[in-house]
């Protein structure tokens, strides 16, 4: 679902990963039931030539996330709307910092190591990958 952002997320990521460590990759949640916007993203980050750095992880136990978030450098959240960000918490819980934008739901509730900015542009995002 477009929403989400994650063809912004994919588009940063192919723009960064030159200046990225080599064994940087994206990690995306398997999107089961917009499997159309997902198969596009499969296409797109295998045009933009990096698609052996771009996982897919399947549904994972909810008692397992918090090793997930461990794993990770930093957590990219990246919605047009959204109500109640669960993403930020789990982050914050696990000691990951979270690039996301500013909407107005999130106002009183990002985590001090959270970097937002208010454009949705896939640039906007890069330099803050970068």
């Amino acid at each position: 679902m477009p929403t989400y952002g994650h063809h912004l997320i994919l588009e940063a990521f192919a723009q960064a990963r030159p200046r990225l460590n080599a064994t940087s990759i994206l990690v995306f949640k398997t999107l089961a039931a917009v499997k159309e916007y997902e198969a596009q993203l499969h296409r797109r980050a295998e045009e933009l030539g990096v698609d052996q750095w771009v996982r897919w992880l399947a549904d994972v136990p909810f008692a397992q996330m918090p090793a997930v978030y461990a794993l990770a450098d930093l957590i990219v959240n990246y919605p047009a709307m959204d109500a109640f960000p669960v993403t930020f918490m789990e982050a914050a819980a696990c000691g990951r910092p979270v690039i996301t934008c500013r909407l107005p739901s999130y106002k009183a509730r990002l985590p001090r190591n959270a970097l937002t900015w208010s454009s949705r542009k896939t640039c906007q995002l890069w330099l803050r990958l970068w």
